[in-house]
């Protein structure tokens, strides 16, 4: 009967024993998981970056066409003025 009693406390005291170890078993895996979420919101914030930085390219590509377009119309208005002035110079030499 001695004996028995004996081994059931030391069952016990494993059980006992046995527990701090998964709970830090649990804490290291709830680290890892946060770690992990760390990471994830890290690439999305450099996936916005990039989108960002994408949408300003697109901007500035916007602005040149814009540019060009203007400087298109400004020498479209040089012609113009030119042909004016050579119908003025016609119109002289005839006078």
């Amino acid at each position: 009967m001695g004996l028995c009693g004996s081994l059931s406390l030391v069952t016990v005291d494993r059980d006992a024993h046995s527990q701090p170890c998964n709970t830090q078993q649990q804490q290291q895996q709830q680290q890892q998981q946060q770690q992990q979420q760390q990471q994830q919101q890290q690439q999305q914030q450099q996936q916005q970056q990039q989108q960002q930085q994408q949408q300003q390219q697109q901007q500035q590509q916007q602005q040149q066409q814009q540019q060009q377009q203007q400087q298109q119309q400004q020498q479209q208005q040089q012609q113009q003025q030119q042909q004016q002035q050579q119908q003025q110079v016609a119109l002289a030499v005839r006078g």
